[in-house]
């Protein structure tokens, strides 16, 4: 999302809801950006849950089960040098399949869900992107 993001230290109208139902979920949004062209977006959600990696994962694969077109598998990886799970999944929003890479961590007693999105046609466009932006999480949990 480099050069092309806008940066904002407000919350949005339009995030404000969203904000307030993650929180009613236990959830916490710690940051949301969306790319100037609104092609591509990320969030990081953090929940104070500690719950194991692998049990938390099939939480919330099944929470979400209702809105994935298509699961295109995990693996469990390393973002760091913290154990992960990297997830990709297809979901229909507002009549546009969207794609979705997520990875999650536990850390210390937080389970944390740092997601992005784009169409899925574009999708081999911004991976590359979407790593590079994964990678550089380690800079707040060494």
């Amino acid at each position: 999302m480099s050069g092309n993001t806008v940066f904002f230290d407000y919350v949005p109208p339009d995030i404000k809801p969203l904000a307030r139902e993650t929180r009613s979920f236990g959830s916490e949004i710690a940051m949301v950006a969306i790319s100037r062209n609104q092609l591509m977006g990320m969030r990081v959600l953090m929940e104070d849950t500690d719950v194991p990696l692998n049990e938390y994962f099939q939480l919330i694969k099944e929470i979400n089960q209702v809105d994935i077109a298509r699961d295109l598998g995990h693996q469990v990886t390393r973002l760091g040098n913290v154990d992960s799970i990297r997830w990709i999944m297809d979901s229909t929003q507002d009549g546009v399949m969207v794609r979705y890479l997520e990875y999650q961590v536990h850390l210390n007693e937080f389970n944390i869900r740092i997601t992005f999105w784009t169409p899925e046609r574009l999708y081999s466009t911004y991976s590359g992107e979407f790593q590079e932006i994964a990678d550089s999480f380690q800079r707040f949990y060494r």
